[in-house]
């Protein structure tokens, strides 16, 4: 009988492989991860697998901390260290060891195959490490019988790697983790992405960190067939953030990309975030059998389906941002309460980077505050370009194609909307039967930046509406179409009507020496402008 061997070596001191601290680009994820699932094993070939063998018996493995379960395939770890696992294993890894024991899982080429809920358990340990050598390919599989189904009840646990303590993947080898049964990786405590690049694709929900998720420098490819892709849950006394600092990460879920119980910050990196028929449009999306959500067929779900979504606060201070969702591309609550009983803000503050999103509904959605003093965003298509009680731009980019109102200050938590435009560049496009460029439930005021902003050609839209007052202070407000309500000048500023006949297409606006290019979808008469330069439109 042919043997395929797993060569385990223990050692005392903490190994930790050198690691890249700028990411790697991930164009050659989804290839992996399409291969991976290709050779996905049923799990009666695993149980008729060739014999295992070790290099260390058990009596060493039982004076070294860690011993084997012959009739289940399962390593038991009760002591701290570094362990070593190289070859292939057809069975899974328990750590049991004391509250204050930190664990070293070091894998070099190293394929588990898991026939159990989970492949790696952690029922207790002060924290869990895996390392992924230098060079090293390595692969975390769980073959479950049918999607959604137990393979064989053991552990009691869903994920792939599932901890009741912190985990920390790091190493500059790759990590590739395929789950045919809940999800991928789940601590009941918090996750550390640190210098790795880890590859997973799974049922459900992919990657829970419950009290809270950091991603440092690494490369991420999630794969969530009907569950979130990122998600924690936890909130209350500093617990439940997702931060991404300087790591690309791509995600296809069904559902909500990535879910904060509290806030998301990004600094730097590439984002590509998919949901839904998004997720399922894509050539590298590997699955390809339509699964149901609560009696529905998949894409037709009223379950959340966001790009990001925090209860609290998203802060995006760089990097590059692409969303398509069917739902909200990002989005942010207002008044949950948490568990130290302290409401959440529901804001989203973007000081730099630059996004990009398509989303069936509201492009950007914060229920208290959307802040915006610099970067660049564009809004290729959405029902709702920016919707908030309070919208405030002081500098920054913005450029919104949309079906419904371009910025819509809406009364979220009962209190007036006020749209206060500071400074920035904003040209907004809208198109449908009751739709305007800029609508506020409450006031308009500019005092500095530019805002070109059209309406539709009927009666029930304009470039502006707003039930209170709208004032002009500074800057250069320009309105293609008669604004509903046609905003008062202050102080310098010089109103004008400009006529003629102004057809669809690319049109240059000059503001004194300055030129700036807008395209229009409807043809207009009558265009307004505002501001203390001479303002033409050819």
């Amino acid at each position: 009988m042919k043997k395929s061997k797993i060569l385990l070596l223990l050692s005392s001191f903490l190994l930790i492989s050198a690691c890249s601290a700028t990411p790697k680009e991930n164009s050659s994820f989804s290839s992996e991860i399409s291969s991976i699932s290709s050779e996905v094993l049923s799990s009666e070939q695993i149980n008729s697998s060739s014999e295992i063998t070790s290099s260390i018996d058990v009596t060493d493995l039982n004076q070294n901390g860690i011993s084997l379960d012959n009739q289940k395939n399962i390593f038991i770890i009760t002591k701290s260290g570094s362990y070593t696992f190289s070859g292939k294993w057809n069975g899974a890894i328990l750590v049991k060891a004391a509250t204050t024991d930190d664990v070293n899982l070091i894998f070099n080429n190293f394929q588990l195959n898991s026939n159990y809920e989970s492949a790696i358990v952690v029922e207790s340990a002060a924290s869990l490490k895996i390392t992924a050598k230098t060079g090293s390919i390595n692969d975390l599989t769980n073959y479950g019988k049918v999607p959604g189904t137990k393979s064989e009840s053991y552990f009691n646990y869903k994920y792939v790697v599932d901890a009741k303590c912190p985990i920390t993947f790091e190493g500059d080898g790759t990590l590739n983790i395929i789950d045919n049964y809940f999800g991928s990786i789940h601590s009941t405590s918090t996750l550390l992405f640190k210098n790795c690049k880890i590859n997973t694709a799974c049922y459900d929900d992919a990657i829970s960190g419950e009290d809270g998720i950091n991603i440092e420098n690494s490369n991420l490819y999630v794969i969530a067939e009907i569950g979130d892709g990122i998600k924690t849950k936890n909130s209350g006394n500093s617990k439940g953030t997702i931060l991404l600092n300087n790591s690309n990460v791509t995600i296809y879920s069904e559902l909500d990309c990535f879910e904060s119980s509290y806030d998301i910050k990004v600094d730097g990196g590439d984002l590509k975030l998919y949901s839904n028929q998004y997720a399922r449009n894509q050539n590298n999306y590997p699955f390809s059998k339509a699964y149901y959500i609560h009696g529905l067929p998949a894409g037709t779900s009223t379950a959340s389906s966001k790009g990001m979504k925090a209860e609290n606060l998203i802060d995006i201070v760089s990097g590059n941002i692409l969303v398509q969702a069917v739902d909200d591309g990002i989005h942010t609550n207002y008044g949950t309460t948490f568990k130290d009983s302290t409401k959440s803000l529901g804001d989203i503050h973007i000081s730099g980077g630059t996004i990009s999103i398509i989303s069936g509904d509201d492009a950007l959605h914060a229920d208290n505050t959307f802040l915006m003093t610099g970067g660049n965003i564009e809004v290729v298509q959405g029902h709702e370009g920016i919707e908030a009680n309070f919208v405030t731009i002081k500098d920054g980019n913005i450029k919104l194609n949309c079906l419904d109102d371009g910025i819509n200050g809406s009364k979220k938590i009962k209190k007036t909307p006020l749209i206060d435009i500071q400074g920035g560049y904003i040209d907004i496009t809208v198109k449908g039967s009751d739709v305007d460029g800029i609508d506020s439930n409450g006031s308009y005021q500019q005092s500095g930046g530019i805002v070109i902003t059209k309406g539709c050609d009927n009666e029930l839209s304009s470039g502006l509406d707003v039930d209170g007052g709208a004032t002009v202070s500074g800057g250069s407000f320009i309105c293609f179409g008669e604004p509903q309500n046609p905003p008062t000048p202050m102080g310098n500023i010089k109103s004008n009507i400009i006529t003629g006949s102004f057809a669809i297409g690319e049109h240059t606006i000059t503001i004194g020496s300055n030129s700036y290019k807008t395209t229009t979808i409807f043809r207009y008469s009558e265009i307004y402008t505002y501001g203390t330069q001479e303002i033409k439109v050819s």
